[in-house]
């Protein structure tokens, strides 16, 4: 993120400045970490090259170097972690594509639909509103936008929402599912495809977490797990 944030002309002592300092001042923990002085964590990145290029040579953690020229140098101890940790996706049944169409309130015809504006390299989105296409009661999606599902993972309720998204880009028929979503991190589903959605979705499931991506039915990423 500092590397970016430079690449997108903010000073390079400023970023890091900004990804260190200030976030451990406004998270109240600027007495552990944050910066290099007595009484912290030494936790710290040694750099090489220039600072535009926030090239890490090493790692230390708690005053040990535990990393040097992208290699590990130590040994992590082994943990086992409890099934509530590792079993943490229970949906209530599979996810099939119908979960994903969006009813309109005439058979045919045209409706404005309010978007989630998507701005790039910004945390807030901008409401927009689109002019949308109806078939037999069906939402169908334009070029410019495609839909976001949030499904509950915690084994709640099962609730699920859903939206449409401008401003994404897609080109193809796309879709990704993940549990990284701040903040109760329920399965998130963004696609313009939904027999694509409804496989990623199933996908991030049957993993237990992560990122899925599909692209075309043909190519499947897997991020993490």
């Amino acid at each position: 993120m500092i590397r970016h944030a430079i690449m997108q002309g903010v000073p390079p002592v400023i970023a890091i400045q900004m990804a260190t300092i200030n976030t451990a001042e406004r998270f109240g923990l600027s007495n552990d970490v944050g910066v290099i002085a007595p009484g912290r964590y030494a936790d710290m990145v040694l750099l090489e090259g220039s600072l535009n290029e926030i090239n890490v040579e090493t790692t230390i953690a708690a005053g040990t170097v535990v990393a040097k020229n992208n290699e590990m140098v130590v040994d992590l101890p082994a943990f086992d972690w409890p099934q509530s940790a590792i079993q943490s996706v229970k949906l209530e049944r599979t996810v099939e594509a119908k979960d994903f169409e969006i009813n309109a309130p005439v058979s045919d015809g045209t409706v404005t639909v309010r978007t989630i504006g998507v701005r790039e390299n910004h945390v807030d989105t901008k409401e927009k509103h689109v002019d949308l296409n109806i078939q037999k009661n069906k939402l169908i999606l334009s070029d410019e936008v495609c839909k976001m599902s949030v499904i509950e993972r915690h084994g709640k309720n099962g609730n699920q929402g859903i939206g449409v998204l401008s401003g994404v880009g897609f080109k193809q028929p796309v879709a990704m599912a993940m549990t990284v979503a701040h903040d109760s991190h329920n399965l998130m589903v963004i696609g313009n495809d939904d027999e694509l959605m409804a496989t990623v979705a199933n996908e991030v499931s049957a993993m237990q977490g992560g990122i899925v991506v599909r692209l075309m039915m043909k190519k499947r990423y897997s991020l993490y797990q």
